[in-house]
Protein backbone atom coordinates (compact mmCIF):
# COMPACT_ATOMS: atom_id res chain seq x y z
CA UNK A 1 0.00 0.00 0.00
CA UNK A 2 1.88 3.34 -0.95
CA UNK A 3 2.14 6.08 1.38
CA UNK A 4 -0.22 8.38 0.06
CA UNK A 5 -3.21 5.45 0.21
CA UNK A 6 -6.33 6.89 2.24
CA UNK A 7 -5.07 4.10 5.58
CA UNK A 8 -1.55 6.08 5.24
CA UNK A 9 -3.79 8.81 6.90
CA UNK A 10 -4.76 6.73 10.03
CA UNK A 11 -1.86 4.16 10.41
CA UNK A 12 1.78 5.25 11.05
CA UNK A 13 4.35 2.79 9.73
CA UNK A 14 7.76 4.45 10.57
CA UNK A 15 9.83 1.38 9.12
CA UNK A 16 8.55 2.69 5.43
CA UNK A 17 9.04 6.02 6.00
CA UNK A 18 6.03 7.82 8.13
CA UNK A 19 6.87 10.37 10.64
CA UNK A 20 7.44 9.19 13.70
CA UNK A 21 4.56 10.05 16.27
CA UNK A 22 6.69 10.43 19.64
CA UNK A 23 5.46 13.46 21.82
CA UNK A 24 8.79 15.26 21.35
CA UNK A 25 8.92 15.02 17.72
CA UNK A 26 5.25 15.50 17.45
CA UNK A 27 5.78 18.61 19.72
CA UNK A 28 8.25 20.07 17.21
CA UNK A 29 5.81 19.87 14.06
CA UNK A 30 3.41 21.75 15.89
CA UNK A 31 5.90 24.49 16.94
CA UNK A 32 6.85 24.58 13.16
CA UNK A 33 3.35 25.11 12.05
CA UNK A 34 2.96 27.61 14.78
CA UNK A 35 5.82 29.63 12.79
CA UNK A 36 4.88 28.99 9.78
CA UNK A 37 0.80 30.42 10.98
CA UNK A 38 3.01 33.85 12.45
CA UNK A 39 4.67 34.05 9.09
CA UNK A 40 1.69 33.68 7.29
CA UNK A 41 -0.89 36.25 9.09
CA UNK A 42 2.17 38.13 10.15
CA UNK A 43 1.80 41.63 9.69
CA UNK A 44 5.41 42.66 8.59
CA UNK A 45 6.19 39.31 6.77
CA UNK A 46 7.14 39.42 3.02
CA UNK A 47 5.59 37.92 0.59
CA UNK A 48 8.26 35.44 -0.21
CA UNK A 49 7.87 34.56 3.59
CA UNK A 50 4.31 34.06 3.10
CA UNK A 51 5.01 31.92 0.34
CA UNK A 52 7.22 30.10 1.60
CA UNK A 53 4.90 29.26 5.10
CA UNK A 54 2.14 28.53 2.40
CA UNK A 55 3.58 25.71 0.91
CA UNK A 56 5.12 24.28 4.15
CA UNK A 57 1.55 24.35 5.53
CA UNK A 58 0.18 22.62 2.63
CA UNK A 59 2.68 20.03 2.49
CA UNK A 60 1.26 19.21 5.83
CA UNK A 61 -2.18 19.02 4.54
CA UNK A 62 -0.66 16.35 1.72
CA UNK A 63 1.09 14.45 4.24
CA UNK A 64 0.40 11.05 4.57
CA UNK A 65 0.75 11.34 8.41
CA UNK A 66 -2.14 14.43 7.98
CA UNK A 67 -4.50 12.60 10.24
CA UNK A 68 -2.27 11.91 13.52
CA UNK A 69 -1.13 15.37 12.93
CA UNK A 70 -4.27 16.84 12.83
CA UNK A 71 -5.08 15.21 15.90
CA UNK A 72 -2.08 16.14 18.13
CA UNK A 73 -2.56 20.04 16.94
CA UNK A 74 -6.17 19.81 17.42
CA UNK A 75 -5.99 18.84 21.40
CA UNK A 76 -5.30 22.01 23.90
CA UNK A 77 -2.63 20.36 25.98
CA UNK A 78 0.40 21.69 24.28
CA UNK A 79 2.86 23.90 25.86
CA UNK A 80 3.79 26.72 22.94
CA UNK A 81 6.91 29.48 23.17
CA UNK A 82 5.70 31.39 19.98
CA UNK A 83 2.83 34.22 20.44
CA UNK A 84 0.82 36.14 18.11
CA UNK A 85 1.06 39.90 18.98
CA UNK A 86 2.71 38.27 22.77
CA UNK A 87 -0.56 35.86 23.00
CA UNK A 88 0.21 32.77 23.63
CA UNK A 89 -3.66 31.72 23.64
CA UNK A 90 -4.08 32.80 20.34
CA UNK A 91 -1.34 30.74 18.85
CA UNK A 92 -2.78 27.76 20.48
CA UNK A 93 -5.98 28.55 18.96
CA UNK A 94 -4.97 29.30 15.44
CA UNK A 95 -3.17 26.14 15.37
CA UNK A 96 -5.56 23.82 17.41
CA UNK A 97 -8.31 24.74 14.41
CA UNK A 98 -5.23 24.33 11.84
CA UNK A 99 -5.35 20.67 12.88
CA UNK A 100 -8.89 20.63 13.00
CA UNK A 101 -9.24 21.93 9.65
CA UNK A 102 -6.74 18.95 8.45
CA UNK A 103 -8.70 16.31 10.43
CA UNK A 104 -12.17 17.48 8.72
CA UNK A 105 -10.72 17.57 5.55
CA UNK A 106 -9.22 14.04 5.88
CA UNK A 107 -12.80 13.05 7.08
CA UNK A 108 -15.11 14.87 4.10
CA UNK A 109 -12.54 14.38 1.36
CA UNK A 110 -9.97 11.28 1.99
CA UNK A 111 -12.13 9.01 3.87
CA UNK A 112 -14.81 6.76 2.58
CA UNK A 113 -16.01 4.38 5.77
CA UNK A 114 -17.40 1.54 3.44
CA UNK A 115 -13.98 0.85 1.80
CA UNK A 116 -11.56 0.82 4.38
CA UNK A 117 -10.61 -1.60 7.08
CA UNK A 118 -12.67 -1.86 10.37
CA UNK A 119 -9.82 -0.04 12.85
CA UNK A 120 -9.48 3.03 10.66
CA UNK A 121 -13.09 3.35 11.27
CA UNK A 122 -12.77 3.34 15.02
CA UNK A 123 -10.38 5.34 14.57
CA UNK A 124 -12.11 7.99 13.30
CA UNK A 125 -14.84 7.35 15.46
CA UNK A 126 -12.51 7.76 18.49
CA UNK A 127 -11.32 10.55 17.32
CA UNK A 128 -14.42 12.53 16.99
CA UNK A 129 -15.79 11.42 20.67
CA UNK A 130 -12.27 12.36 21.73
CA UNK A 131 -12.26 16.06 20.33
CA UNK A 132 -15.98 16.65 21.48
CA UNK A 133 -15.49 15.56 24.75
CA UNK A 134 -12.21 17.71 25.24
CA UNK A 135 -13.82 20.57 23.95
CA UNK A 136 -17.08 20.12 26.41
CA UNK A 137 -14.46 20.02 29.41
CA UNK A 138 -12.78 22.99 28.14
CA UNK A 139 -15.29 26.04 28.96
CA UNK A 140 -12.55 28.76 27.47
CA UNK A 141 -12.56 27.34 23.71
CA UNK A 142 -13.59 30.03 21.26
CA UNK A 143 -16.63 29.70 19.21
CA UNK A 144 -14.84 29.21 15.95
CA UNK A 145 -13.20 26.22 17.41
CA UNK A 146 -16.11 24.67 19.19
CA UNK A 147 -17.83 25.22 15.70
CA UNK A 148 -15.08 23.25 13.65
CA UNK A 149 -15.36 20.13 16.13
CA UNK A 150 -19.16 20.07 15.86
CA UNK A 151 -18.61 20.17 12.30
CA UNK A 152 -16.17 17.11 12.17
CA UNK A 153 -18.19 15.02 14.93
CA UNK A 154 -21.29 15.84 12.17
CA UNK A 155 -19.47 14.73 9.36
CA UNK A 156 -18.50 11.31 11.17
CA UNK A 157 -22.18 10.98 12.35
CA UNK A 158 -23.84 11.67 8.34
CA UNK A 159 -21.51 8.54 7.48
CA UNK A 160 -21.77 6.11 10.02
CA UNK A 161 -24.72 6.93 11.95
CA UNK A 162 -27.11 5.02 13.40
CA UNK A 163 -26.18 1.62 11.92
CA UNK A 164 -22.06 1.60 12.52
CA UNK A 165 -22.13 4.15 15.29
CA UNK A 166 -25.45 3.43 17.67
CA UNK A 167 -23.51 4.75 20.38
CA UNK A 168 -23.33 8.43 18.99
CA UNK A 169 -27.05 9.54 20.99
CA UNK A 170 -25.71 8.41 23.81
CA UNK A 171 -22.13 10.93 23.64
CA UNK A 172 -24.15 13.61 22.94
CA UNK A 173 -26.22 13.41 25.69
CA UNK A 174 -23.08 12.85 27.79
CA UNK A 175 -22.09 15.91 26.18
CA UNK A 176 -25.23 17.45 27.12
CA UNK A 177 -25.19 16.71 30.52
CA UNK A 178 -21.59 17.31 30.98
CA UNK A 179 -21.05 21.05 30.70
CA UNK A 180 -22.19 24.48 29.52
CA UNK A 181 -20.18 24.21 26.66
CA UNK A 182 -21.20 20.80 26.37
CA UNK A 183 -24.66 21.58 25.88
CA UNK A 184 -23.53 24.41 23.29
CA UNK A 185 -21.49 21.70 21.29
CA UNK A 186 -24.09 19.09 21.55
CA UNK A 187 -26.14 22.03 20.21
CA UNK A 188 -24.37 23.15 17.10
CA UNK A 189 -23.55 19.09 16.16
CA UNK A 190 -27.49 18.31 16.35
CA UNK A 191 -27.94 21.53 14.15
CA UNK A 192 -25.22 20.94 11.86
CA UNK A 193 -27.13 17.07 11.20
CA UNK A 194 -30.56 19.12 10.79
CA UNK A 195 -29.75 21.32 8.26
CA UNK A 196 -27.72 19.07 6.02
CA UNK A 197 -30.33 16.52 6.43
CA UNK A 198 -33.82 18.70 5.90
CA UNK A 199 -32.03 21.45 4.10
CA UNK A 200 -28.75 21.72 2.07
CA UNK A 201 -28.28 19.74 -0.89
CA UNK A 202 -25.26 18.01 1.05
CA UNK A 203 -24.21 14.62 -1.22
CA UNK A 204 -23.37 12.33 1.87
CA UNK A 205 -26.94 12.93 3.00
CA UNK A 206 -28.29 12.91 0.74
CA UNK A 207 -27.34 9.13 0.25
CA UNK A 208 -27.99 8.35 2.98
CA UNK A 209 -31.41 10.56 3.73
CA UNK A 210 -33.75 7.79 4.73
CA UNK A 211 -31.51 6.26 7.40
CA UNK A 212 -30.51 9.70 8.70
CA UNK A 213 -34.19 11.39 8.68
CA UNK A 214 -35.28 7.64 10.53
CA UNK A 215 -32.36 8.17 13.14
CA UNK A 216 -33.54 12.07 13.56
CA UNK A 217 -36.94 11.64 14.03
CA UNK A 218 -36.75 8.77 16.04
CA UNK A 219 -34.36 10.02 18.74
CA UNK A 220 -36.05 13.74 18.63
CA UNK A 221 -39.54 12.62 19.89
CA UNK A 222 -40.43 11.65 23.20
CA UNK A 223 -42.21 7.90 24.44
CA UNK A 224 -45.28 9.57 24.21
CA UNK A 225 -45.42 10.97 20.58
CA UNK A 226 -43.46 7.58 19.20
CA UNK A 227 -46.66 5.92 21.16
CA UNK A 228 -48.82 7.75 18.72
CA UNK A 229 -46.56 7.41 15.26
CA UNK A 230 -45.65 3.68 16.36
CA UNK A 231 -48.80 2.37 17.85
CA UNK A 232 -51.30 3.65 15.85
CA UNK A 233 -52.62 0.00 14.68
CA UNK A 234 -52.29 -2.00 17.64
CA UNK A 235 -54.62 -2.06 20.60
CA UNK A 236 -55.73 1.36 22.22
CA UNK A 237 -54.11 0.06 25.70
CA UNK A 238 -50.80 -1.30 24.23
CA UNK A 239 -47.66 0.31 26.09
CA UNK A 240 -44.69 0.87 24.37
CA UNK A 241 -42.58 -0.75 26.72
CA UNK A 242 -44.48 -4.35 26.37
CA UNK A 243 -44.16 -3.17 22.20
CA UNK A 244 -40.36 -3.05 22.57
CA UNK A 245 -39.94 -5.77 24.90
CA UNK A 246 -41.79 -8.35 22.16
CA UNK A 247 -39.72 -10.44 20.22
CA UNK A 248 -41.08 -9.57 16.71
CA UNK A 249 -39.48 -6.45 15.52
CA UNK A 250 -43.05 -4.78 15.40
CA UNK A 251 -44.38 -3.30 12.57
CA UNK A 252 -42.35 -2.94 9.51
CA UNK A 253 -42.27 1.05 9.87
CA UNK A 254 -38.74 2.08 8.26
CA UNK A 255 -36.37 1.07 5.83
CA UNK A 256 -33.00 1.37 7.04
CA UNK A 257 -29.38 0.29 4.59
CA UNK A 258 -26.88 -1.70 6.22
CA UNK A 259 -23.23 -0.44 4.95
CA UNK A 260 -22.92 -3.54 2.54
CA UNK A 261 -25.45 -2.16 0.54
CA UNK A 262 -28.14 -4.65 1.87
CA UNK A 263 -31.82 -3.09 2.31
CA UNK A 264 -33.56 -4.41 5.49
CA UNK A 265 -37.11 -3.70 6.40
CA UNK A 266 -36.51 -2.64 10.24
CA UNK A 267 -39.15 -2.01 12.98
CA UNK A 268 -39.40 0.16 15.74
CA UNK A 269 -37.60 -1.84 18.35
CA UNK A 270 -34.55 -2.43 15.90
CA UNK A 271 -34.49 1.38 15.63
CA UNK A 272 -34.59 2.40 18.77
CA UNK A 273 -32.13 -0.18 20.00
CA UNK A 274 -29.46 1.02 17.54
CA UNK A 275 -30.15 4.93 18.12
CA UNK A 276 -31.38 5.62 21.18
CA UNK A 277 -29.51 7.48 24.07
CA UNK A 278 -31.88 7.53 26.81
CA UNK A 279 -33.51 4.67 27.94
CA UNK A 280 -36.83 6.57 29.53
CA UNK A 281 -37.28 8.31 25.73
CA UNK A 282 -37.92 11.66 26.75
CA UNK A 283 -36.73 12.96 23.03
CA UNK A 284 -34.81 16.02 22.47
CA UNK A 285 -37.52 18.36 21.58
CA UNK A 286 -38.80 17.78 25.58
CA UNK A 287 -35.34 17.76 26.42
CA UNK A 288 -34.57 21.00 24.62
CA UNK A 289 -37.69 22.77 26.12
CA UNK A 290 -37.15 21.98 29.43
CA UNK A 291 -34.02 24.08 29.20
CA UNK A 292 -35.71 26.77 27.09
CA UNK A 293 -37.97 27.25 30.07
CA UNK A 294 -35.30 27.44 32.31
CA UNK A 295 -33.18 30.01 30.19
CA UNK A 296 -36.07 32.54 29.97
CA UNK A 297 -34.98 35.02 32.47
CA UNK A 298 -31.37 35.27 31.59
CA UNK A 299 -32.91 35.63 27.42
CA UNK A 300 -35.18 38.53 28.89
CA UNK A 301 -32.58 40.66 30.42
CA UNK A 302 -30.67 43.20 28.63
CA UNK A 303 -27.53 41.46 26.43
CA UNK A 304 -24.17 40.97 28.43
CA UNK A 305 -21.18 40.59 28.57
CA UNK A 306 -20.33 37.17 26.46
CA UNK A 307 -17.44 36.45 28.74
CA UNK A 308 -19.78 36.93 31.75
CA UNK A 309 -21.48 33.82 33.47
CA UNK A 310 -25.31 35.66 32.40
CA UNK A 311 -23.54 36.43 29.02
CA UNK A 312 -22.48 32.43 28.51
CA UNK A 313 -25.88 31.33 29.16
CA UNK A 314 -27.14 33.90 26.82
CA UNK A 315 -25.46 32.92 24.47
CA UNK A 316 -26.63 28.81 24.96
CA UNK A 317 -30.10 30.08 24.70
CA UNK A 318 -29.50 31.70 21.32
CA UNK A 319 -28.26 28.69 19.94
CA UNK A 320 -31.07 26.62 21.56
CA UNK A 321 -33.47 28.64 19.84
CA UNK A 322 -31.40 28.19 16.61
CA UNK A 323 -31.21 24.75 16.86
CA UNK A 324 -34.95 24.49 17.82
CA UNK A 325 -36.26 26.29 14.82
CA UNK A 326 -33.98 24.01 12.41
CA UNK A 327 -36.41 21.15 14.18
CA UNK A 328 -39.27 22.31 14.15
CA UNK A 329 -39.15 22.92 9.78
CA UNK A 330 -39.37 18.90 9.72
CA UNK A 331 -40.23 17.56 13.00
CA UNK A 332 -43.33 15.03 13.28
CA UNK A 333 -46.61 17.00 14.53
CA UNK A 334 -47.69 14.58 17.31
CA UNK A 335 -44.34 15.74 18.75
CA UNK A 336 -46.49 19.09 19.61
CA UNK A 337 -49.02 17.55 21.38
CA UNK A 338 -47.09 14.78 23.11
CA UNK A 339 -44.34 17.35 24.62
CA UNK A 340 -44.92 18.44 28.04
CA UNK A 341 -45.80 22.28 27.42
CA UNK A 342 -47.32 24.03 24.41
CA UNK A 343 -44.07 24.43 21.71
CA UNK A 344 -45.70 27.61 20.07
CA UNK A 345 -46.69 29.63 23.00
CA UNK A 346 -43.78 28.92 25.32
CA UNK A 347 -41.12 29.71 21.71
CA UNK A 348 -43.28 33.23 21.07
CA UNK A 349 -42.66 34.88 24.66
CA UNK A 350 -39.00 34.79 23.51
CA UNK A 351 -40.29 37.74 20.09
CA UNK A 352 -40.16 39.80 23.10
CA UNK A 353 -36.18 39.46 24.29
CA UNK A 354 -34.01 42.54 24.42
CA UNK A 355 -31.56 40.02 22.90
CA UNK A 356 -31.96 40.91 19.03
CA UNK A 357 -30.25 37.00 18.10
CA UNK A 358 -33.00 35.92 20.23
CA UNK A 359 -35.77 37.40 18.66
CA UNK A 360 -34.83 36.71 15.49
CA UNK A 361 -34.18 32.81 16.36
CA UNK A 362 -37.53 33.00 18.02
CA UNK A 363 -39.69 34.06 15.02
CA UNK A 364 -37.25 31.22 12.81
CA UNK A 365 -39.31 28.93 15.10
CA UNK A 366 -42.43 30.52 14.51
CA UNK A 367 -41.83 30.78 10.94
CA UNK A 368 -40.92 27.59 10.11
CA UNK A 369 -43.95 26.07 12.39
CA UNK A 370 -46.79 27.96 10.53
CA UNK A 371 -45.03 27.37 6.65
CA UNK A 372 -45.47 23.67 7.35
CA UNK A 373 -47.94 22.51 4.91
CA UNK A 374 -48.94 19.25 6.71
CA UNK A 375 -50.22 21.08 9.53
CA UNK A 376 -52.84 22.69 7.32
CA UNK A 377 -54.13 19.40 6.00
CA UNK A 378 -54.61 17.99 9.31
CA UNK A 379 -56.81 19.67 11.25
CA UNK A 380 -55.89 17.27 14.14
CA UNK A 381 -53.18 19.23 15.54
CA UNK A 382 -54.69 22.31 15.26
CA UNK A 383 -55.88 22.02 19.04
CA UNK A 384 -52.03 22.04 19.93
CA UNK A 385 -50.84 24.46 17.77
CA UNK A 386 -53.35 26.94 15.63
CA UNK A 387 -55.98 27.42 18.50
CA UNK A 388 -53.40 28.38 21.29
CA UNK A 389 -52.37 30.93 18.49
CA UNK A 390 -55.19 32.60 18.04
CA UNK A 391 -57.14 32.53 21.14
CA UNK A 392 -56.91 32.12 24.69
CA UNK A 393 -55.14 33.87 27.37
CA UNK A 394 -51.05 34.36 26.45
CA UNK A 395 -51.87 33.14 23.15
CA UNK A 396 -49.22 33.45 20.28
CA UNK A 397 -51.00 36.56 18.97
CA UNK A 398 -51.21 38.41 21.60
CA UNK A 399 -47.51 37.65 22.20
CA UNK A 400 -46.74 38.80 18.97
CA UNK A 401 -49.02 42.08 19.57
CA UNK A 402 -46.85 42.84 22.26
CA UNK A 403 -43.64 42.59 20.76
CA UNK A 404 -44.96 44.58 17.49
CA UNK A 405 -46.05 47.58 20.36
CA UNK A 406 -42.46 47.07 22.02
CA UNK A 407 -40.10 47.81 19.09
CA UNK A 408 -42.07 51.37 19.10
CA UNK A 409 -41.81 51.46 22.49
CA UNK A 410 -45.28 52.04 23.17
CA UNK A 411 -48.23 50.61 25.36
CA UNK A 412 -51.41 51.06 23.79
CA UNK A 413 -52.78 50.63 19.74
CA UNK A 414 -54.31 54.04 19.93
CA UNK A 415 -50.63 55.37 20.13
CA UNK A 416 -48.54 53.20 18.13
CA UNK A 417 -50.66 54.25 14.54
CA UNK A 418 -49.33 58.10 14.81
CA UNK A 419 -45.73 57.07 16.36
CA UNK A 420 -45.16 53.63 13.22
CA UNK A 421 -45.72 56.21 10.78
CA UNK A 422 -43.16 59.12 11.74
CA UNK A 423 -40.73 56.61 13.74
CA UNK A 424 -38.53 54.58 11.62
CA UNK A 425 -36.75 51.90 13.32
CA UNK A 426 -33.20 50.66 13.54
CA UNK A 427 -32.18 48.25 10.89
CA UNK A 428 -32.20 45.22 14.22
CA UNK A 429 -35.58 45.87 14.66
CA UNK A 430 -37.29 46.60 11.62
CA UNK A 431 -35.82 43.17 10.57
CA UNK A 432 -37.83 41.83 13.60
CA UNK A 433 -40.56 43.69 12.42
CA UNK A 434 -40.67 42.04 8.80
CA UNK A 435 -40.17 38.84 10.44
CA UNK A 436 -44.13 39.21 12.98
CA UNK A 437 -45.90 40.29 9.86
CA UNK A 438 -44.55 37.48 8.00
CA UNK A 439 -45.76 35.23 10.58
CA UNK A 440 -49.25 36.73 10.38
CA UNK A 441 -49.07 36.39 6.64
CA UNK A 442 -48.40 32.25 7.23
CA UNK A 443 -51.17 32.30 10.33
CA UNK A 444 -53.61 33.49 7.74
CA UNK A 445 -52.55 32.48 4.11
CA UNK A 446 -50.85 28.80 4.97
CA UNK A 447 -53.06 28.00 7.93
CA UNK A 448 -56.16 29.65 8.36
CA UNK A 449 -57.31 30.00 4.16
CA UNK A 450 -55.70 27.00 2.79
CA UNK A 451 -58.72 25.19 4.46
CA UNK A 452 -61.21 25.65 2.73
CA UNK A 453 -64.80 25.77 3.99
CA UNK A 454 -64.03 25.65 7.79
CA UNK A 455 -64.85 27.47 10.46
CA UNK A 456 -62.28 29.13 12.17
CA UNK A 457 -61.29 29.81 15.82
CA UNK A 458 -62.83 33.31 17.40
CA UNK A 459 -60.19 35.73 14.68
CA UNK A 460 -60.82 38.94 16.75
CA UNK A 461 -57.18 39.43 17.73
CA UNK A 462 -56.12 38.12 14.41
CA UNK A 463 -58.34 41.39 12.19
CA UNK A 464 -57.45 43.77 15.01
CA UNK A 465 -53.70 43.10 14.53
CA UNK A 466 -53.86 42.86 10.58
CA UNK A 467 -55.78 46.44 10.63
CA UNK A 468 -53.15 47.89 12.58
CA UNK A 469 -50.40 46.40 10.43
CA UNK A 470 -52.29 47.62 7.23
CA UNK A 471 -51.40 51.50 8.46
CA UNK A 472 -47.38 50.55 8.40
CA UNK A 473 -45.53 53.30 5.87
CA UNK A 474 -43.57 50.15 4.85
CA UNK A 475 -44.24 48.94 1.47
CA UNK A 476 -42.80 45.79 2.00
CA UNK A 477 -44.98 45.12 5.65
CA UNK A 478 -47.72 46.40 3.47
CA UNK A 479 -47.34 43.66 0.51
CA UNK A 480 -47.33 41.10 2.99
CA UNK A 481 -50.54 42.55 4.99
CA UNK A 482 -52.49 43.43 2.13
CA UNK A 483 -51.76 39.54 0.70
CA UNK A 484 -53.06 37.94 4.07
CA UNK A 485 -56.15 40.39 3.59
CA UNK A 486 -56.79 39.04 0.32
CA UNK A 487 -57.32 35.50 1.07
CA UNK A 488 -59.15 36.37 4.47
CA UNK A 489 -61.55 38.29 1.99
CA UNK A 490 -62.00 35.12 -0.17
CA UNK A 491 -62.25 32.37 2.53
CA UNK A 492 -66.03 31.11 2.54
CA UNK A 493 -66.21 31.60 6.18
CA UNK A 494 -65.71 35.51 5.50
CA UNK A 495 -68.49 35.48 2.47
CA UNK A 496 -71.23 33.58 4.11
CA UNK A 497 -73.76 34.09 6.84
CA UNK A 498 -70.70 35.12 9.35
CA UNK A 499 -70.19 38.09 7.04
CA UNK A 500 -71.22 40.68 9.28
CA UNK A 501 -70.30 39.54 12.33
CA UNK A 502 -66.56 39.65 11.61
CA UNK A 503 -66.76 42.98 10.53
Amino acid sequence: MSKNSVAGDFRARDSEGYLDKSPATMQTVAEEVGAQLLILHGPHSTPSDRRAAQTYLDGVKQSPDVFPIGLFLARPQKQLSLSFNGNPQDTAAAIRFFGLSLIEKVVKRNWNPSGCPPEETESVKAAAKELALECAANPNDVAFLRRKVASIFAEVAKRLWPQRWPEMDGILAQLHDQSLSGKSLALLIFKSLFDDVFVYDDPVADARKRDLSTALSAVVVSRKALEVLYLADRAPDASFASFLSEGDPGPAVVSLTLEGGAPIIAGVNDVLRWIRADPQMVGWLDRWMRLLVQLRDVLMMEPADPSTEAGAYQTLGVELLETIASLLAWVPLVAFRACDMNVVVTIALFCNSKIHSARMAATDCLVNIYDRADLASDEAFWTSIVDPTLSGDGCVLEVLASAWKSLYRCINWDNLLPIQREMPLPEPDYLVLKRIVQIFGLITEKQICSIKGSSPADLTRLLEVLLIMAEHPSTTILSTVYSAWLELLKHDYFCGANKGNCF
